[in-house]
């Protein structure tokens, strides 16, 4: 979450009260402002008694303050639903001018603390009418501006825009737009947006910042904006269509990708704008976004979705469109095969079965090992792949059984592998996509007293369920799309820079964004004349936090990473690069 939103806004009830002419006792304006100061100090345990017993004041302004400041103390204990609750339950007709105000702000603080962003905005902007001008206008505008760069669709606020068309509110919601388009790189739009504004009265809020905006503009874009280079759609499940969150995962995603654009465009001349799409999850957001990623001048590529059935009709849908799909998470087959100028970031299934046998084989020199994998799962493709690579490498699978979601099957299959092992298999590769696996094999394990080299798909990383299994899975070698090693000075480096512009640790799904923008946008760079489809088939490998990157012909990423779980922690083996 953003560090620095709502910083400006502060409890302003004691000041209020006393510049009114409300017949508030003289004891009770004390004993807010006497509470005020507490907040502010976090002595939440003198405060709150002389909250609750102004709550009960039969003076509607004390009791509403009152209301007010108990909010504010669960909202900066961290306690959202609770604050939403206490405000929920204010009548707000009741309220005079500068406590409606702060019941809006506080609102807005607490939509944003819960990510309810879109609820946050809207009652951010109804808190306009009750503005006193000055300091108010400045928190008002930094806090919408904060939300519509970084939180808010451009769509939204173009909506937003059109319905207050007139109102006072207009500039603003104008404003913040623009910002919203230079921070994404739609300089021309943004010029042209402030172009109009810059009408605003001399002297105004809007016409000052504008002009502020208007000065800086070459300095902003590294020279004229004609130095953009070219534009990307960004296409992302942002929001649960039913509840109305944040998809905490594209939303994730969407951070690292921002974070690298801003990244590059600040350390070079010219500048890479983005474009951004939320899809909702929705077929019907979909279709409508494509006809205008269709109408984007200088588009170099899309990329987007998460989710391989999301992308698979996003890729349907721009199949006319010559420019590349780059999806950074999705793992189907089926994709590249359908979809000549998609790419996936995240290796596919295939990849994945591909490179483990590949490592047995050149790494540890591995030729008989016994699979089990959990049927009805991406697992039994992770499976299928291996056993097809492993063979014609020249190895021997000694077993291969499926097991249900149930596991049942587990007990007798051990008993099995404990006779393989004294006939030579080397090792067992097990596959699954349900942690309970874990203590259910080392149950068996335990039960047979036998022990065998073991090697796991992705759904092993998981630090708590290793360690509660150690017998089983110490020095067990994992296959995985991901490992960051956190303690390396790069990746400290990075995460401090992270925090300081976003107020957030960088998660893998991040990772997922920014590892991908960091090496195509230099691509885009390099081939900014160029088709990008055939550059990205030809171009070495990049590495990044959190794998390497390298699509050659098969447009799938080729890099896998391999670790071994040893004595409570984990040890890299290798970035293994798989060759097709």
């Amino acid at each position: 979450m953003k560090n620095f939103i709502f910083l400006l806004f502060l409890i302003l009830i004691p000041a209020f009260l006393s510049g009114q002419n409300l017949q508030v006792d003289s004891a009770d304006a004390a004993r807010l402002l006497q509470v005020s100061g507490y907040l502010r100090e976090a002595r939440y345990a003198e405060a709150l008694p002389i909250i609750e017993l102004l709550r009960k004041s039969d003076s509607a302004p004390v009791s509403s303050s009152a209301s007010l400041l108990f909010a504010r103390y669960h909202l900066q204990t961290k306690k959202y639903n609770e604050a939403a609750g206490i405000l929920a339950g204010i009548d707000t007709s009741r309220l005079e001018k500068p406590l409606k105000k702060e019941w809006f702000f506080l609102g807005s603080e607490v939509s944003y603390n819960l990510t309810e962003f879109n609820k946050s905005f809207d009652l951010l902007l109804s808190s306009f009418p009750f503005l006193s001008g000055g300091e108010d206008t400045v928190a008002f505008f930094n806090n919408l501006e904060n939300l519509s760069i970084y939180f808010i669709d451009e769509q939204y606020i173009r909506g937003k825009a059109e319905s207050y068309s007139g109102s006072k509110e207009a500039p603003f919601l104008i404003l913040a737009l623009a910002e919203k388009l230079i921070h994404t790189g739609s300089a021309e739009q943004a010029h042209k947006l402030l172009l109009d504004i810059i009408q605003t009265p001399p002297g105004s809020f809007v016409h000052e910042k504008t002009s502020e905006i208007l000065v800086t503009f070459k300095e902003i874009f590294g020279g004229e904006a004609e130095a953009r280079i070219g534009v990307l759609a960004v296409v992302l499940p942002l929001t649960n269509p039913e509840t109305g969150e944040p998809n905490t995962a594209g939303t994730q995603v969407l951070g690292g990708i921002q974070f690298a654009v801003d990244e590059f465009n600040r350390s070079n001349d010219s500048n890479i704008g983005i474009v951004i799409y939320d899809t909702r999850g929705e077929n019907s957001e979909l279709i409508r976004i494509a006809s205008e990623i269709k109408q984007i001048e200088g588009l170099k590529a899309v990329i987007g979705s998460l989710f391989s059935s999301e992308t698979n009709t996003l890729c349907y849908l721009l199949h006319d469109l010559d420019v590349p799909v780059i999806s950074p998470t999705a793992t189907d087959d089926s994709l590249t095969i359908s979809h000549q100028r998609f790419f996936q970031a995240n290796p596919s299934f295939s990849i994945r079965g591909e490179s483990m046998a590949q490592y047995l084989v050149y790494t540890e020199g591995k030729r008989r090992i016994a699979v089990v994998y959990q049927d009805q799962t991406y697992a039994s493709l992770i499976a299928f792949s291996f056993r097809r690579e492993f063979e014609k490498l020249g190895g021997r699978v000694t077993l291969f059984e499926p097991v249900s979601s149930t596991g049942s099957e587990i007990q007798s299959i051990t008993a099995n592998l404990a006779v393989q092992s004294t006939a030579g298999t080397e090792g067992l590769f097990f596959p699954f996509a349900d942690k309970k696996f874990i203590s259910v094999l080392n149950n068996a394990f335990t039960r047979t007293s036998f022990k065998m080299n073991l090697y796991g798909n992705q759904d092993w990383f998981s630090i708590k369920e290793l360690a509660l299994n150690q017998q089983l899975t110490d020095n067990m070698v994992i296959s995985s799309d991901y490992f960051v090693e956190y303690a390396s000075p790069a990746y400290q480096q990075f995460a401090k820079q992270f925090y300081d512009l976003t107020g957030d640790e960088p998660l893998r799904n991040h990772f997922y964004g920014y590892d991908l923008m960091a090496g195509l946008l230099p691509l885009v760079q390099k081939h900014k004349d160029e088709n990008l489809t055939e550059a990205l088939k030809k171009e070495t490998s990049f590495d990044g936090f959190h794998n390497s990157l390298s699509f050659g012909d098969g447009r799938t990423n080729r890099y896998m990473i391999f670790f071994r779980y040893k004595n409570g922690g984990f040890e890299l083996i290798d970035r293994f690069r798989v060759s097709r």
